[in-house]
């Protein structure tokens, strides 16, 4: 972890990016609030960055609880956590 804690996700609308997803979505800065999927209902708020995490795509790392990532999908929809 560079910034933040994992467990600082827990208990609310909070989650962690890793540093390298800046060259996506610019600089991330710890207390500001995103909104996920173009919702205002879908606003979270950065606690936390980590570093170096590998990924086979393009798409932003993010890191939320679990009950938090269930918001996304629908119920019996497989997707990859």
């Amino acid at each position: 972890m560079l910034n933040g804690d994992t467990s600082d996700v827990k208990g609310g609308r909070y989650m962690l990016i890793d540093k390298t997803s800046e060259q996506r979505l610019g600089k991330l800065e710890i207390g500001k609030i995103w909104e996920l999927t173009g919702e205002s209902a879908n606003r979270f708020k950065l606690v936390g960055l980590s570093q170096r995490i590998k990924s086979f795509t393009t798409a932003p790392m993010i890191f939320m609880a679990y009950n938090s990532a269930k918001m996304f999908y629908f119920p019996n929809q497989t997707t990859f956590i």
